[in-house]
């Protein structure tokens, strides 16, 4: 394996995406409505980068996505609404 094949935060880029999907959002509307770019959001979806605590914070006052459920996987710290979109999606890990 290369070094530009490691893609360190796959688990939180798969949830991140998981939980712009269940909102309804593409990419360039997610990024835009939190303030972001979209290769930011891009990164953080491949799995490249992991969005940092004030990011985290953003993606939670915008839309709900709590820090634990993005770094850790818990749907108990998201809203009802998004945690069911969410709960039998099989690409995504969680928290127990």
């Amino acid at each position: 394996m290369q070094e530009s094949d490691v893609r360190p935060y796959t688990e939180i880029g798969l949830r991140l995406r998981a939980g712009r999907k269940a909102l309804g959002y593409n990419q360039t509307e997610f990024a835009k409505r939190a303030g972001f770019t979209k290769s930011q959001v891009s990164n953080w979806e491949g799995g490249l980068h992991r969005p940092s605590l004030d990011a985290c914070i953003t993606l939670r006052e915008t839309y709900g996505l709590s820090i634990d459920f993005i770094i850790f996987g818990n749907l108990d710290a998201l809203p009802h609404r998004i945690a069911k979109a969410l709960e039998l999606n099989p690409d995504v890990n969680f928290s127990q």
